[in-house]
């Protein structure tokens, strides 16, 4: 019984186990469903928009001076309210009170007085240590006594000086015109020193730094006063007795002037900074419950400096509602959004779910744009208005992006969709949702196709012009086009975030085609280059393929202009189609010349294998090569479910004698059928293009007969029926296929023809394999269908 009861607990709990089990793989099952994984990147998109959004909630409305306000606004606390332009007056009153310093430097005489004695006693020295006849044949050289002094004399003084035999007598009156003359003071710019004039002066003297205030600048002189003071001094103080001795004496004294009171500019600034840090704010307190503004009332300086101080307070008794009601309005937003781009009535266009990953992060860099805009301070300049910076801001961008990486069907979401955060984010003004929108739409609708990268930089360009445009009618709207200065401010800033945009969009490209491993006109540009490692490959391994694919590119570049497809896309795509028969290139009849076709040796259902598999075989070869999703689509469904119809035939004819039949599965292509107009176009490029080798005389009858023929049985055999390829655009592709094979097989001069060059009877039987077009179309008539003519007067490409 113990053992009985041990057992049942056991099974027990293993049952409650595995319930566990199954519905936490339930749960997986479902966040791993593409419907639930779009909602909760919607929902999480949704989240972190609303907290960037409501980061910095205002809970007034921004005003400017003169403007009457809407509504009464109540400080919800005391708090102090700086006076700037009282602060600012106070602070430039400190500052200007602080006098300039001047430095007195005192040692000055005593520093010149000791060049001159040196130079004195050195010249002195010499004449007494000759004799009358050595000093009248030996001359003492001027140089030395210059170099002495440290300036220079005449040759006159310099001969006066030596019949006196530089008698040291003569120091005294330098000493006595030098000392005078430093006394008062010697500026290198007396006109500075004017400036303060009615203020003062510091003067601080060194080495001792003692200072004194100084108001009454007469005494001081600069160099040119100082030099015509030496020669009033000197005609005073030197007796007529001696008057040879002025001109030297002015000379070395003028020569060995030089300023003593100099600007200290440095300390001058120490001592205005300390002043300015000193100023206390000038502050008035507003109480709780005080009436900061009412509504009706004219906005003063007054009113935005308590405006703005209780925005810096953050508080907002409603913030969590107001940001409860911002996040379900923009998960209403991107729901309804983001519906457009995911309906299944636009299959072709349809965003997938990283699609819906990358214009969320989009999204969100650019709401992050507008709340830094916000957030910023506002520039007070002559020429730059309010709005000036929120012009500036490069919002076209993640338009311009998303029409490169996604297309602008879903670009025109993402302007509605930006245009309506950035209204959020600025108080919902009008402005700013016409502004991002339009330069959003004219940034979208310019950089589609872009097949080079400048293409972005014209779009941003284009952009520019734009955001002109449209600022210039919003100044009229409100009526301000007089005020030149601030117009021409804000135009300004709206032609650089074009071209911003532009620029900002050239360098984020690439980025996003390796982050999210997207395929842009950019990257197929890349592609298209015959030097590509895998076309170089195709080449040596399997050349007539290469040369193929080379034809069937030029096909369906031309059918894609005429049909409004992408031309580029659809050239590229018809490069790498047939890459899978790198693989095994010998049993596809373009790579066969001059070698035994491997197929007579092989099954049918061996050979439809072969056939069939190069389609694996080249996604495979994408995938490794990084491709992209668009390439590897084509290569995918170039083929559709198209029936190999000469081996399907010819199993048929093995096994006649079979009840069980041929499975026309095992022949036919896996699929799925062409999904674009590019991949459809690729399909019958590649079946016209082989099945033109066939032709023997390919005169412009037989080609546009071949033509009509290949597009109607892929039509009837409704491998077009998922491409959204209509009756108009066949028949345009039908006349741009004919143009472009009748310029191939163009008329030549017949030759005669030798033995050598007949084509043997293998040669004549080894049609493509690949395709077998013309001879299906003949089985088809056998079989009852319609006549060719009549079909293809049905389609309207007869």
């Amino acid at each position: 019984m113990k053992l009985s009861a041990k057992n049942n607990k056991f099974f027990s709990k293993l049952k409650n186990l595995k319930k566990e089990l199954f519905l936490k793989n339930i749960e997986r099952a479902r966040l791993n469903q593409p419907g639930v994984q779009k909602w909760l990147i919607i929902f999480f998109l949704s989240v972190i928009l609303c907290l960037i959004i409501s980061s910095r909630i205002p809970s007034y409305k921004q005003y400017v001076p003169g403007e009457i306000a809407a509504l009464d606004v109540k400080a919800p606390q005391d708090f102090l309210v700086e006076d700037n332009p009282s602060t600012i007056a106070k602070t430039r009153k400190a500052v200007d009170s602080v006098w300039a310093v001047y430095d007195f430097d005192l040692n000055a005489i005593a520093k010149v007085e000791q060049k001159i004695d040196l130079a004195f006693k050195t010249m002195s020295e010499s004449f007494s240590n000759k004799d009358k006849e050595k000093i009248e044949k030996e001359k003492i050289p001027k140089e030395e006594f210059e170099q002495l002094l440290g300036i220079t004399i005449s040759g006159s003084s310099f001969k006066i000086l030596e019949k006196r035999s530089f008698n040291l007598n003569i120091l005294n009156y330098i000493y006595r015109i030098l000392n005078n003359i430093f006394e008062q003071g010697v500026v290198s710019n007396r006109e500075i020193l004017m400036e303060e004039k009615n203020r003062g002066i510091v003067i601080r003297f060194f080495p001792n730094r003692e200072e004194t205030n100084v108001q009454e600048f007469s005494r001081f002189m600069d160099i040119t006063q100082a030099r015509s003071r030496v020669k009033r001094e000197a005609r005073i103080l030197i007796p007529s007795s001696e008057r040879s001795l002025e001109k030297p004496v002015v000379e070395i004294a003028q020569g060995l002037l030089r300023p003593n009171l100099t600007f200290n500019k440095s300390e001058t600034e120490e001592r205005k900074t300390v002043a300015r840090e000193a100023v206390k704010p000038a502050l008035f307190e507003v109480k709780k419950g005080e009436i900061i503004i009412r509504a009706g009332e004219k906005v003063t300086s007054e009113h935005l400096l308590k405006l703005a101080e209780l925005k810096q307070l953050k508080i907002d008794r409603n913030s969590f509602v107001s940001t409860l009601g911002n996040f379900f309005a923009i998960l209403l937003i991107l729901s309804i959004g983001f519906s457009f781009s995911t309906a299944e009535l636009a299959k072709k266009f349809r965003m997938q779910n990283k699609d819906l990953f990358f214009a969320g992060i989009m999204l969100i860099l650019t709401t992050l744009m507008f709340q830094i805009d916000k957030s910023l301070p506002a520039i007070k300049l002559l020429f730059l208005s309010d709005q000036s910076v929120f012009f500036a801001i490069p919002v076209a961008t993640g338009a311009i992006v998303v029409s490169v990486v996604l297309g602008v069907r879903h670009c025109l979401v993402f302007s509605v969709l930006i245009s309506v955060l950035s209204i959020m984010v600025f108080d919902y003004k009008i402005e700013c949702f016409i502004y991002p929108f339009i330069g959003s739409l004219v940034g979208a609708r310019e950089a589609v196709h872009a097949n080079k990268r400048s293409t972005l930089l014209k779009a941003g360009l284009w952009v520019s012009l734009a955001n002109i445009i449209v600022i210039i009618c919003l100044k009229l709207k409100v009526g301000d086009f007089v005020n030149w200065e601030p117009l021409m401010g804000d135009l300004a800033m709206g032609f650089s975030s074009g071209i911003l945009s532009g620029i900002i969009a050239t360098g984020f490209v690439p980025l996003i085609e390796v982050i999210f491993s997207y395929t842009t006109d950019i990257k197929l540009l890349e592609l298209g280059n015959l030097n590509h490692p895998l076309l170089k490959e195709l080449i040596i391994n399997a050349p007539g393929t290469y040369h193929h694919s080379i034809i069937t590119g030029s096909l369906v570049e031309a059918a894609a202009e005429a049909i409004g497809a992408n031309p580029l896309m659809a050239r590229v795509g018809a490069y790498y189609h047939d890459i899978g028969k790198i693989k095994k290139p010998i049993y596809f009849i373009e790579n066969q010349e001059g070698v035994e076709n491997r197929h007579d040796n092989l099954s049918p259902n061996m050979s439809g294998l072969i056939l069939i598999s190069h389609v694996k075989d080249g996604i495979e070869k994408a995938k490794s090569f990084k491709l992209g999703k668009v390439i590897t689509d084509i290569i995918q469904q170039h083929h559709g479910t198209n029936l190999i119809n000469y081996f399907y035939k010819k199993a048929k004819e093995r096994d006649e004698s079979s009840e069980s039949g041929v499975d026309e599965k095992n022949f036919r292509y896996p699929g799925p059928k062409p999904q674009t107009k590019e991949a459809g176009l690729v399909m019958l490029a590649d079946a016209l293009e082989a099945s033109s080798r066939t032709l023997t005389e390919p005169t412009p009858a037989r080609i546009q007969g071949l033509v009509q023929r290949t597009i109607n049985n892929f039509f009837t055999d409704g491998q077009l029926d998922e491409c959204e390829l209509t009756l108009k655009d066949l028949h345009l592709i039908a006349k741009s296929f004919n143009r472009i094979l009748t310029g191939i097989f163009h008329h030549r001069i017949k030759y005669p023809a030798k033995s050598s060059l007949e084509p043997s009877f293998n040669q004549k039987n080894n049609e493509n394999m690949d395709q077998e077009l013309s001879e299906e179309a003949e089985n088809r008539l056998k079989n009852g269908q319609e006549d060719s003519e009549s079909e293809l007067k049905r389609l309207g490409i007869s």
